[in-house]
């Protein structure tokens, strides 16, 4: 208690009696004392997942009323993007709202910290690999983008990746990226070949310059590595039986941004 009071800045005190004041509102207790702490009741989790809710929107309307107390006329809107998404979708996605007249805001991180965006209301749209399961309401996603994954290497790499005497292959792979340990047995017992990861990376570029460098092969996208494909600095070794997608997700807002649903309906990948 002592603790919760110098966050809210009220005296210990002054925090019991109103608490005490809402349990009698509510009727029922709220808190049950465990050793020197407070733990919640069923019936206190029940009103703290309203107030989260409350708090949320409070700071909406805050962001809300700053926007009009600045004058912007401009017409707003906030993308969360994972990091490994190709990022010309993401630059066709910009170009699309600048075609509005819009203001673009991009967050880029990974999904887990984008859904916890998603829960503090700030964000209008999301760009992911997967839908989520409470996504399945099709006037909230949509796939924007399907290809199959290829693996690819340096010139150098590929003649040890055709060489009948190589059995394993170094492999640079993104963690941002899922990649079942099933999908890796599955393709050993095909290619008689077994992809070893030697390193995990989060950020995309890093591992196509890795891979570019002779280091190990890496999963990536055609579209993504495209250009060093043409530069001959990278090779296709193979196309997988590895579907990646791209879905456009509409964040949870009270009132969702009149572009969200715009961009679900009209926007397509060129």
């Amino acid at each position: 208690m002592a603790a919760a009071s110098k966050v809210v800045l009220v005296s210990a005190q002054a925090l019991s009696m109103q608490l005490k004041e809402l349990e009698d509102q509510v009727g029922a207790p709220l808190f049950i004392r465990k050793g020197k702490g407070l733990e919640l009741t069923e019936m206190g989790h029940f009103i703290f997942d309203y107030a989260q809710d409350i708090f949320k929107l409070g700071q909406e309307l805050q962001d809300v009323l700053s926007d009009k107390a600045i004058g912007i006329r401009k017409p707003k809107i906030e993308i969360g993007c994972e990091d490994s998404i190709p990022k010309f979708i993401l630059e066709n996605l910009i170009e699309f709202f600048f075609l509005q007249e819009a203001k673009v805001i991009v967050r880029e991180a990974p999904l887990e910290h984008l859904l916890l965006m998603q829960e503090n209301f700030e964000l209008d749209l999301v760009l992911t690999h997967s839908r989520p399961k409470n996504y399945y309401d099709e006037t909230r996603a949509k796939r924007i983008f399907r290809e199959n994954l290829i693996l690819v290497g340096s010139p150098e790499m590929k003649k040890r990746f055709n060489s009948k005497k190589t059995e394993v292959i170094p492999l640079i792979h993104n963690i941002s990226r899922p990649l079942s340990s099933h999908l890796l047995e599955k393709y050993s017992a095909i290619e008689k070949k077994r992809l070893q990861v030697i390193a995990e990376i989060e950020d995309h570029q890093t591992e196509i310059d890795l891979a570019r460098k002779g280091h190990g092969v890496a999963i990536t996208q055609p579209s993504t590595v495209k250009r060093y494909l043409a530069e001959k600095k990278l090779v296709k070794l193979q196309e997988l039986e590895i579907t990646d997608e791209v879905w456009l997700l509409i964040g949870i807002r009270k009132n969702v941004n009149r572009l969200a649903y715009h961009a679900l309906n009209e926007f397509v990948v060129k």
